[in-house]
This record gives structure tokens, sequence and C-alpha cells, in this order.
């Protein structure tokens, strides 16, 4: 990779990079009037009526718009942004809202929710730990070693 696409791309936000199931899972939450609005104004095509059409299509179109302008130079994006100056993402923010409207480019820009995972534990919880009152329990669990707590979190 050469240091200008790197360079380039650290300026991009990181709602650049989402998968398009993430873009097509946020604009599932919108309505259908609000995607079928932002579809005549990209002219987009979709069949039917169904709501998974339009959001598949806006989804895909965004996904391609990223793609094009991460691969663009500095002086090219800027020309099709037609912002000379300031920091590139309030003016990319500006330019989806401009394109697909500011419920769908708000849409695009959120992000993904926390995953949590738990861990399974190294050995079985006492019955105490969840027998006892919270007091009695944070007693209890300062006398584990930090590392076991660690690791059942």
């Amino acid at each position: 990779m050469n240091e200008r696409w790197l360079l380039q791309h650290r300026e991009f936000p990181r709602w650049f990079f989402y998968p398009i199931e993430l873009y097509e899972l946020h604009l599932s939450a919108l309505t259908f009037e609000i995607l079928a609005q932002s579809a005549r104004l990209l002219h987009l095509s979709y069949k039917g009526k169904k709501k998974g059409n339009v959001v598949s299509a806006i989804a895909a179109h965004a996904f391609q718009i990223h793609v094009r302008l991460v691969g663009m130079s500095h002086q090219e994006l800027r020309e099709v942004l037609q912002s000379d100056e300031g920091p590139l993402i309030p003016v990319l923010s500006s330019y989806f809202e401009n394109l697909f409207g500011s419920d769908v480019a708000a849409a695009l820009r959120r992000p993904p929710c926390p995953i949590y995972s738990i861990n399974e534990c190294p050995e079985q919880l006492p019955q105490w730990a969840t027998a006892l009152s919270r007091d009695d329990s944070v007693r209890r669990l300062n006398t584990l070693e930090f590392e076991l707590i660690v690791e059942c979190i």
C-alpha cells in the first residue's frame, strides 16, 4: 500500500468502513416512507414495495460511494465534496446528508451496538455467589484472586 492511501485512509471516519450488513441493520429501523424518499433522491431502482429491497439498494449504493471516495486522491475527493478546507469528517457527513437525506445519513453513521461476551469461568461458581446479599457477595468476592474474577467476566 502506498503512503498516500494510508494517510488519507486515516482521515475517513470509522463509519465509512462498517460492513454493508450493519448499514442494512440500521436502515431497517427507518420507515419505508423515509427510505423510499431517499431512494427517489438517489434515483435508485428497487423491486416492488418491500422495505427490505429499498434497504438493500440504499446500503449497496452507500457502500459503493464509500469505496469510490476512499480510492480517490485527496484533490479528487475535495473536488467531489466541493470543499477545499476543513476537516474531512464534517464535510463527508454534510455530503451524505445532502445525498441521502438526514435520517438515512444518520442511520449510515450510527455505530454498531457494543458486543458483550461472557467467558466461561474456569471453575463452577460457589453457591454462595448467587445466594448472598450484595454486601456479603462483595466481601466474598474480595477474597478471590483478581485473575479468577477477570476470567469469569
